[in-house]
């Protein structure tokens, strides 16, 4: 499969199509969503005032006493507060410093409050200076709102529109905006006011949001609704501030735009019958609602919209779009789109419909128009190449070149019982609907399933048929002139072949025996099989004891390719196989000997002891069970036989000689066996 990889099934425009889609009432639709740019300004400041301060404990204090009795001396303060030692007294002037002039007058003899200081001794809080850098937002759409800066915090992130400058604001717009925006720049009620501002700079900003409009045809009338584009959810901020009857201007240039978009599109075009009818049958089923119990009228709205939805036979533009992912996200069984043309951009679109509905086992099917004039260029080279190797790598996929057509049809058999044939305007192969649409620019019916459907369906599905009847003929043709296979992958790369051109014509409902050469290809394919079995066996029989002597390794290799290929090729008579596999057979059984004489000898050459009766035992017993004759390396077995044989009479102990310990053959090969165990760990 070339479409293993996990398939995004989510548009974003159809997502927010949805959405909208949801919000409308039974007698609702949606015209269209396009894209617009919300914009603001930004002023930076710099910015200085005075601010309330809360007194200090001997602020309070101080003002208190003098609020009570003007003209207290120093000494007597401080005879009040506990501050008449050395230490209090110079605290009581330090602490005394700051309210000089402005909020204390008199000196060590006389203290009285100022008018300033006995406003703050009643409002318990004194004045300072502050500076403070700050950034006001204006919605330029909706300038009297005082909040700016809470819509565009609620839009996501906006984008610097260059070459644009707000205009500037008067200190008294400051005062207001910053009293919304920076409470504690300018906020008179809690004690902050600003007193004057240098601009820093200023710009303007943009957040781009989608804007969709809903026709009530029951009431004749449209509603403003609007999406963040990234997340699809509603901002209601803006939907409130579209609808007010204030904004007739933004609402009229909403319009302006949509109809400019698409300079062929106008505004009032007239409905096709079949819309109208369905309206209609909405506005009558709405009429019903107010005689049911209040509590159940939303859940039989929902209900009667839904089934519906579900009945729908008419589809505008984004309508239909939304119809294709609802159709690529259920079908199971068939999918035929047969349009005039192919384009790139719009098949992009496609791509992943199409993946989606192979991941999911259905079939489908592309039908393209043959060029009117030469020269026409109906499919680009580069889509008829990505179609060329879907077809070879997806056993469901299918395309085909038409006779000259301009109709737009497909045919969908959803596997669940719903089948059903589309016609209208809708170029489903060079045509997708985006944000920037046009007001029922295109428009598809959908049809009950009937003769003229099946008509259309059994001519469609004869063309492909021809198609891989075409690819199958090509297939005979590349392999009929060979003579000869190089290796068992051959063979199994042709049967592959074969076997997935057979299922996909049974998927067109034919039989593999329908296609030409069905048979003489499967004949060559047994022709080239046994000729390979005939190679290899005399190959084998050529290599026979330099395979064992340069190669033993091979030798098993070899055994386990055959076993592949007698598993490739079933249908060939085992027959055919039985001398390969004794050869190999033999020879597996050769080297396995060969390996064990070899280590017998290495064990009897490395031995320092004298060979034990068991251990002796083991080694005649080895030697007895060779093959006498027929053996492919007969001169080298023997010579192994002789060298072993020569070495157990070497370690053998003397006749009567006591052989102390219990070291033997088995013991070193223990010993051995330890040190190979160590160098794992």
């Amino acid at each position: 499969m070339i479409f293993d990889q996990n398939i995004n099934a989510d548009s974003r425009e159809l997502r927010n199509w949805e959405t909208l889609e949801n919000l409308c009432g039974l007698t609702q639709r949606v015209l269209g969503i396009t894209t617009y740019k919300w914009k603001f300004a930004r002023y930076d400041y710099h910015g200085g005032g005075t601010r309330r301060k809360p007194f200090e404990l001997f602020d309070d204090v101080i003002c208190k006493l003098l609020l009570q009795k003007d003209g207290l001396s120093a000494q007597k303060l401080q005879s009040l507060l506990g501050l008449d030692d050395d230490l209090g007294q110079k605290a009581f002037f330090e602490l005394l410093a700051p309210l000089k002039e402005s909020m204390i007058a008199g000196d060590s003899s006389y203290y009285s409050l100022t008018e300033k200081g006995r406003l703050y001794a009643r409002e318990g809080s004194k004045y300072e200076q502050f500076t403070k850098d700050f950034s006001l937002i204006l919605d330029l759409q909706n300038p009297v709102d005082l909040h700016g800066e809470n819509l565009i915090n609620a839009l996501g992130k906006p984008g610097v529109i260059p070459d644009q400058e707000p205009y500037p604001l008067e200190f008294s717009q400051v005062l207001r905006y910053a009293e919304s925006q920076e409470p504690s720049v300018h906020l008179p009620e809690k004690g902050f006011y600003l007193d004057g501002v240098q601009e820093k700079g200023s710009g303007v900003l943009g957040v781009e949001v989608l804007i969709g409009i809903i026709e009530d045809f029951d009431a004749h009338q449209e509603f403003f609704y609007a999406l963040n584009p990234e997340t699809g959810k509603t901002i209601p901020q803006l939907i409130k501030l579209l609808n007010h009857p204030e904004f007739e201007h933004l609402r009229q240039e909403l319009f302006e735009k949509f109809t400019s978009e698409h300079l062929a599109d106008q505004r009032d075009e007239e409905k096709l019958p079949a819309q109208k009818e369905e309206e209609m049958e909405r506005v009558d089923l709405k009429s019903q609602l107010p005689a049911l119990p209040e509590g159940t009228r939303k859940e039989k709205e929902r209900e009667i919209k839904e089934k519906a939805e579900s009945q729908r036979k008419s589809f505008n533009t984004l309508q239909f779009e939304a119809e294709l992912e609802r159709i690529a996200s259920m079908c199971r069984k068939e999918c035929w789109m047969i349009s005039p043309w192919v384009r790139p951009k719009a098949f992009e679109k496609r791509k992943e419909q199409i993946k989606k509905m192979l991941k999911q086992g259905a079939s489908v099917m592309i039908g393209y128009s043959s060029p009117y004039r030469r020269g026409d260029e109906e499919i680009s080279s580069e889509i008829l190449n990505l179609l060329t190797l879907w077809e070879k790598e997806e056993e469901g996929f299918f395309f085909a070149e038409l006779p000259p057509f301009h109709e737009k049809i497909m045919m969908v058999d959803l596997g669940n019982g719903e089948k059903y044939e589309y016609t209208g305007s809708f170029n489903i192969l060079s045509f997708s609907a985006t944000g920037k649409f046009r007001f029922g620019s295109e428009n598809m019916r959908r049809l009950s399933w009937g003769e003229d459907s099946e008509s259309n369906y059994q001519n469609y599905r004869t063309h492909f048929v021809e198609r891989q009847k075409t690819v199958f003929t090509r297939l005979y043709q590349e392999w009929a002139h060979k003579d000869e296979v190089q290796s068992p992958s051959e063979i199994h790369r042709l049967e592959q072949q074969i076997g997935f051109l057979g299922s996909k014509i049974k998927r067109l409902g034919k039989r593999e025996a329908d296609l030409p050469k069905w048979d003489e290809i499967n004949e060559l394919k047994l022709r080239l099989s046994k000729d390979l079995i005939v190679h290899k066996l005399k190959e084998i029989n050529q290599m026979g004891e330099s395979l064992i002597r340069e190669n033993p390794g091979q030798v098993e290799s070899l055994q386990s390719e055959m076993n592949k290929a007698l598993a490739l090729f079933p249908a060939l008579s085992k027959d055919a196989f039985q001398p390969l596999q004794e050869k190999i057979a033999h020879l597996v059984r050769e080297a396995e000997l060969l390996k064990k004489l070899e280590k017998a000898e290495r064990d009897l050459i490395n031995l320092n002891t004298p060979l034990v009766s068991d251990a002796k035992t083991r080694m005649e017993n080895l030697l007895a069970a060779i093959p006498v004759g027929n053996n492919i390396c007969q001169d080298l077995i023997s010579s192994k036989t002789e060298s072993i044989r020569k070495l157990i009479s070497e370690k053998s102990p003397a006749p009567g000689l006591k052989v102390v310990g219990k070291i033997d053959v088995t013991q070193f090969e223990k010993g051995k066996n330890k040190k190979k165990n160590k160098k794992r760990r």
